[in-house]
């Protein structure tokens, strides 16, 4: 409330020992909501001291190289310049997958995140010579690679990637 006065609404509490709740509190409480969401920007220049920002932009980052583990993630965030504790990535991570947007295999001696859906969160700009950045070129630049190699660990991120595949398959199915 203290940087946004209108982030905070105030409604009664609704009494456990009666069943219904006033319609008319529910009709002003989504006549609120609908308000502050329409005069939040659609889109927003990226600032990576807001944490939100930086929730995105892992998600975005496990989204594009898949199956990733938690040291690619702060080398791609330091790549990009972006200098963050473990602690605040592990919060960041545990935040995203209580909210269903990544989840976590783990396989081995390894964990490995992945995105629930395909999505995407953050927009890049352009490169330094001018170029776009196409999200789905780069996706499969990083698959293809780990695919070409023969190592012990690109073999595991292989079979980790055949894991997720299945196991989103299978709640498709479900759903």
């Amino acid at each position: 409330k203290k940087k946004v006065s209108s982030s905070v609404v105030i409604y009664p509490w609704p009494d456990p020992e009666v069943l219904k709740y006033d319609n008319d509190f529910l009709d002003d409480l989504c006549v609120n909501i609908k308000e502050k969401l329409s005069s939040i920007p659609k889109t927003e220049q990226f600032s990576k001291d807001n944490s939100g920002h930086i929730a995105l932009l892992i998600t975005e980052i496990i989204s594009l190289c898949a199956p990733i583990q938690l040291s690619e993630i702060e080398s791609a965030l330091n790549s990009l310049g972006i200098n963050i504790s473990t602690k605040i990535i592990n919060r960041s991570i545990y935040l995203l997958q209580k909210v269903g947007f990544i989840d976590v295999l783990s396989y081995s001696s390894n964990k490995y995140y992945f995105p629930l859906k395909e999505r995407k969160w953050v927009k890049f700009g352009k490169t330094k010579d001018n170029k776009l950045i196409d999200n789905q070129q780069l996706k499969m630049k990083v698959r293809q690679s780990f695919v070409t190699l023969t190592d012990p660990l690109s073999k595991r991120r292989i079979t980790a990637l055949r894991q997720i595949i299945a196991k989103k398959e299978m709640a498709e199915e479900i759903n």
